[in-house]
């Protein structure tokens, strides 16, 4: 199998909810440290990788589910894949991808 012509699906995350709310300072003194007020943000990246690097990348800012998923494909990932290449699926989580 050439190495050329292999794809990997990857996605992953980031949402202000991973702010720290507890932290330590020194005796006597304040943790000084600034949090979103209720305002939690989500950045989901989806991307397909290959020997070349990064081919077909797409941010949305809300989480993945199975509508995103095939939305990336179709108007992302598959206008650029090219005949002979395998996609391997490296995603995990709640089951969304699956159904594509």
């Amino acid at each position: 199998m050439d190495v050329e012509q292999l794809v990997f699906l990857d996605e992953s995350g980031a949402t202000t909810q991973m702010t720290r709310t507890y932290g330590r300072a020194p005796r006597g003194q304040r943790v000084k440290e600034a949090t979103p007020q209720c305002r939690w943000q989500i950045l989901t990246i989806l991307a397909a990788i290959t020997v070349r690097g990064v081919e077909a990348a797409m941010t949305i800012a809300e989480p993945t589910d199975g509508d995103i998923f095939l939305a990336y494909l179709e108007q992302v990932l598959c206008p650029r894949l090219r005949p002979g290449q395998r996609t391997f699926n490296n995603l995990q989580g709640d089951g969304w991808h699956r159904r594509t």
